[in-house]
């Protein structure tokens, strides 16, 4: 009979954590693409502008639009790590236990389980694991990790 696999562990939510958060979860890469709705804002404000009888000003607010869109677009990163900054989560500490039920993460306002069976989805890279579950994705840093915690994930989630 094995004997149950038993991992605890903390880490501090501060901004090189939040940081490597976003750039190892975030879904989109930063491309010409990403800008689609801002081109979309300039392609109304070219037509509205062009229409004689309608008035700049509302030419100008699809201006505006379209530049407020790109920038939330370019600094998305900047503006996730503030938000998370400001919330009433930085610099929490952050327990987590991993065992053969899943993994187990509290603070002092939010106690939160993974279990196995509920995961969809893993894509692991070089820093963390990114767990796909029903209510949405959650990251594991590998930098609070063991390397026998880390062989115990992958057995888990099964990812070679």
């Amino acid at each position: 009979m094995s004997e149950s696999f038993l991992y605890t562990t903390s880490y501090q939510l501060d901004k090189p954590y939040f940081i490597e958060c976003f750039e190892e979860s975030a879904e989109k890469p930063l491309n010409a693409k990403s800008f689609t709705k801002s081109y979309g804002f300039l392609a109304v404000a070219f037509a509205v502008f062009a229409m004689a009888e309608v008035s700049d000003y509302l030419a100008w607010f699809f201006v505006g639009l379209a530049a407020v869109e790109a920038l939330s677009i370019y600094y998305q990163k900047a503006w996730w790590v503030t938000r998370q900054m400001w919330s009433r989560a930085s610099h929490e500490t952050v327990s987590i236990q991993i065992d053969d039920t899943g993994i187990q993460s509290q603070t002092r306002h939010l106690t939160s389980t993974i279990e196995w069976q509920h995961i969809t989805a893993v894509a692991e890279s070089d820093r963390g694991f990114v767990f796909s579950i029903e209510k949405g994705r959650s990251y594991l840093s590998k930098s609070c990790l063991t390397e026998e915690a880390i062989a115990f994930i992958k057995a888990q989630i099964n990812v070679d």
